[in-house]
């Protein structure tokens, strides 16, 4: 994994001479086709398509970034992390960017290397609400929860009307079985979107386990309403309906869940469901 070297003192640099018009052209179309096949995973190229880029502009943090991602995607990681901490330091006011950068890292296989990223990118801007929010989240895929629960705090303290903030705190308290916490997260969420159907679902599993069934199988249905399509939802409302004795409700449900599992993944579950769905048929 890629360290900044803090010891190591920094060679002066030389004023860059300003792009010539025709200079500055070249690089943007340069960069445009290196985007271009990062977007259709030609790493290879992009590599190239950034390094002519970059012959022109070495100061471009965009071309930097840009390079790093494809080296990334091709298993360069010390080659590219430099190049991706190159593009941090030239252009730390570049917050979208770099969060963007980040982010592509996580779900590109690299979560390591994407919190690396963007605790270097956190010293430079310490109070951006939403690098903190995109802390939080990586912190959770690690299940590093308590680390995880402080960094969404610290998002929120700085940048409270955020969307996504409240309702990443809910997931993360529910995940901890602080459900009541949770409740009052998502319903902080909930006023920035009625229509998110995953926090009508996280609401309903919350309100579930603090034994107030009927509001849970209401917020239940509205998730379910909202988007047909999350079938853990689907079997949340099924399993609820079964324990209130709400057996055509429940058969419906648990049908809907078979509809939409994943064979491969949710085989065990689909098995017991199935079973279960016969019984009640």
């Amino acid at each position: 994994m890629v360290k900044r070297r803090r010891s190591q003192q920094r060679v002066p640099e030389v004023p860059q001479t300003p792009l010539s018009p025709a200079d500055e052209q070249e690089v943007g179309r340069l960069e445009g086709l290196g985007r271009a096949c990062l977007d259709n995973h030609q790493y290879a190229e992009a590599v190239e398509h950034f390094d002519r880029a970059l012959a022109l502009d070495p100061e471009s943090a965009m071309s930097w970034g840009g390079k790093g991602m494809a080296l990334l995607s091709l298993d360069c990681h010390e080659e590219g992390g430099e190049c991706v901490l190159r593009a941090v330091e030239l252009a730390p006011g570049d917050i979208t960017g770099r969060l963007v950068l980040i982010h592509w890292l996580s779900e590109g296989g690299h979560p390591d290397l994407a919190l690396e990223y963007l605790e270097t990118l956190l010293e430079f801007v310490p109070e951006n609400g939403l690098a903190w929010q995109l802390k939080a989240a990586l912190l959770t895929r690690a299940k590093r929860r308590e680390e995880a629960l402080k960094a969404i705090d610290r998002s929120i303290e700085l940048a409270p009307d955020q969307p996504g903030s409240w309702g990443m705190r809910s997931l993360i308290l529910a995940d901890l079985g602080r459900h009541e916490e949770a409740l009052e997260a998502c319903d902080r969420e909930l006023q920035f979107d009625q229509g998110d159907a995953k926090f009508w679902a996280v609401r309903g599993t919350c309100l579930k386990a603090l034994g107030r069934d009927l509001e849970a199988l209401e917020s239940l249905t509205k998730a379910t309403t909202l988007d047909p399509t999350r079938a853990q939802a689907w079997l949340c409302k099924a399993d609820l309906a079964d324990e209130l004795g709400l057996i055509a409700p429940a058969a419906e449900a648990y049908s809907r869940y078979l509809a939409l599992a994943d064979p491969i993944e949710d085989a065990d579950e689909i098995a017991e469901v199935e079973e279960r769905l016969s019984e009640l048929l």
